[in-house]
């Protein structure tokens, strides 16, 4: 498969933008489930105040019912009804902050409106006679203490809670800092990793080719790049060298053209040489032949010709 520049930079790239994307998703996720555990750790608090009012507001009820008793003051009993309305009002808060305990707290509810109750029987039994009054003290004590113990183990079960929501809080937020720390080194690493293979893939082929150019401009027509890579470079190089392989065929059939030109040119001289040679031979023959004619026509009878050449010039003499 042949890898060009542009997909090797988009898969390098891309590595970082996916390993980033990632992150951010679980970025994502993390800082949701952080978000809930924050609302549920502000439910609990919540629960929890109230429960801690519920809880005041259930003992002034057994301080001023039992104050109340002693002193048979109206005035205490008032607190009394003051503070059984405040647990009642908390309690039905209670309930729409956590629906799941809707039933418990009903009967919570329901006990602290008979614990009131008691308690205003209580104080009625001691106006007419101390020994009626302390006949439903035990009950209403042990009612007092009933409602604390459902109270306390629910307040316990709510720190409990908070304390596991906090812990989980804390062990998420450890979590994504070392996640990030991690995710961080990872993509500074990526990230120099495919600056540097990047780099190198274009460096190296560039010099490669910048290499065989000078040396081919030198008069090194042997000269060739070398690009091992399957994209645009490997291209170029390819273009040049079968640029450098025309050139040199080109110039191998000048020259060979040129070797041919000057060999005629040569034979065209000799042949030049030979030619003005062969004139003057038969120009010097034919004014030898022409002068002993004209003796032998004069009647000199003992003229006789040299002949040189075995031609047909010769064959005349």
């Amino acid at each position: 498969m042949k890898w060009n520049i542009s997909k090797k930079l988009i898969v390098s790239f891309g590595s970082i933008v996916l390993l980033l994307a990632l992150f951010g998703f679980y970025t994502l996720i993390n800082q949701t489930e952080f978000a809930n555990d924050v609302t549920t750790f502000d439910k609990l608090n919540d629960e929890t105040l109230t429960s801690g009012e519920v809880r005041l507001h259930v003992l002034n009820i057994w301080q001023y019912v039992t104050d109340a008793s002693l002193t048979l003051e109206e005035n205490a009993i008032k607190e009394a009804d003051a503070n059984m309305k405040k647990a009642i009002e908390h309690l039905n808060e209670w309930s729409k902050l956590n629906p799941e305990k809707e039933e418990h707290l009903k009967e919570i509810k329901s006990k602290v409106e008979k614990f009131y109750t008691i308690g205003k029987e209580m104080f009625e039994g001691y106006k007419l006679d101390p020994a009626i009054g302390k006949e439903k003290m035990t009950g209403f004590d042990n009612l007092g203490n009933e409602i604390s113990s459902d109270i306390n183990k629910l307040v316990e079960e709510l720190a409990n809670n908070s304390t596991t929501s906090m812990e989980e809080m804390v062990n998420m937020t450890s979590e994504t800092k070392s996640v990030t720390l991690i995710v961080m080194i990872l993509c500074s690493v990526v990230a120099f990793g495919v600056t540097f293979i990047s780099i190198r893939n274009i460096t190296t082929p560039l010099r490669n080719l910048t290499d065989a150019a000078d040396k081919f401009g030198q008069g090194d027509t042997n000269a060739k790049a070398v690009v091992k890579t399957k994209d645009e470079f490997a291209d170029l190089a390819n273009s040049f060298n079968k640029m450098v392989s025309d050139i040199n065929i080109t110039m191998d059939e000048v020259k060979r053209k040129s070797e041919e030109a000057e060999k005629a040119a040569n034979e065209a001289e000799k042949a030049k040489f030979a030619a003005e040679a062969q004139q003057k031979y038969l120009a010097e023959s034919v004014d030898i032949l022409l002068t002993n004619m004209d003796k032998f026509a004069n009647g000199d009878l003992t003229v006789s010709l040299k002949v040189d050449n075995d031609d047909e010039i010769g064959k005349l003499f």
